[in-house]
C-alpha cells in the first residue's frame, strides 16, 4: 500500500486532501419550459414543473 502524503490545509493545519482536490462533480440537464403549474399550484407543490412533482416515499417503493 503507498504512503499517504500529507497536504497544508487551508486554515494551516495538516490534511490528507490537497487544497485545489474536487470534492464533488454534478449533472444538471436544462429544464424544458412545458407543461407548467400556474403560479398558486407551484407555490403549493414546491416546483413550477409538473414533470418535476413527484411523489415522496420515504423510502418505500411502489409497484
Amino acid at each position: 500500500m503507498d504512503k499517504l502524503e500529507i497536504y497544508p490545509s487551508v486554515n494551516g493545519t495538516e490534511g490528507l486532501f490537497p487544497q485545489q482536490v474536487s470534492l464533488a462533480m454534478l449533472y444538471v440537464p436544462a429544464q424544458r419550459w412545458e407543461n407548467l403549474f400556474t403560479p398558486e399550484e407551484a407555490l403549493d407543490k414546491g416546483t413550477l414543473f409538473r414533470a418535476l412533482d413527484l411523489p415522496f416515499l420515504g423510502g418505500r417503493r411502489t409497484k
